[in-house]
């Protein structure tokens, strides 16, 4: 177990540093205390041991891949003054089978969930507005139940290429039932460039 301590060598400790304890393999329990206020990019990215971290409500800040690669993290709750996570932030947490999101989130960033093959269901807030392209749901194998807080006002968008194209806008009645919402949540398209067929995933903006 580690304790992080709420000051060191006289200064308070506010931030988690870039790789501050990147590929960390054996540290299975980390304590923060309540003066952190940011988690810089890749600050856990490797820790494959660790299976518990309790973020403080202080936190407002996850920066990118900041839990990648930690595959034996089970559970976390987002602190409820973070706004976004970033790509890659849980990408390929293979055990995680709950994540409660912060009631504030407006942002989902590209591959965030890549590879979260034990999640079964996930509650999106009612603030949400985006969820980027490659948020990588389509690689959550278990997730059966997406649940929507705000049903209204979606749209999908095929976003490639620096194309940007409408999809379609997903009814109320279909992200009101958690199994449509979680199939359409991790429906792909495929596309054309520079003569390759690539698959994407729709970005999903609420306006």
């Amino acid at each position: 177990t580690i304790v992080i301590p709420s000051t060191f060598n006289g200064r308070t400790v506010s931030t988690i540093e870039k790789n501050g304890f990147y590929n960390c393999i054996y540290i299975k329990n980390i304590t923060m205390p309540k003066t952190v206020v940011e988690i810089y990019p890749s600050a856990f990215q490797g820790c494959s041991s660790l299976t518990q971290i309790n973020l403080p409500e202080s936190v407002v800040k996850i920066g990118s891949s900041a839990f990648n690669g930690c595959t034996s993290l089970i559970q976390i709750k987002i602190p409820e003054n973070v706004t976004r996570l970033e790509g890659n932030t849980f990408f390929n947490c293979t055990s995680l089978e709950t994540i409660d999101l912060s009631n504030n989130l407006i942002y989902l960033g590209g591959s965030a969930f890549y590879g979260c093959t034990s999640l079964k269901e996930l509650t999106l807030p009612a603030s949400l507005k985006r969820i980027d392209c490659g948020a990588g749901f389509y690689k959550c194998a278990s997730l059966k139940n997406v649940y929507f807080e705000n049903v209204n006002g979606w749209e999908r968008r095929q976003i490639y290429s620096n194309r940007d194209y409408l999809h379609d806008k997903p009814t109320s009645t279909q992200l009101s039932n958690s199994t449509t919402a979680a199939k359409l949540l991790k429906q792909t398209f495929t596309f054309t460039a520079s003569g390759a067929t690539a698959i994407a995933e729709y970005t999903w903006i609420n306006k």
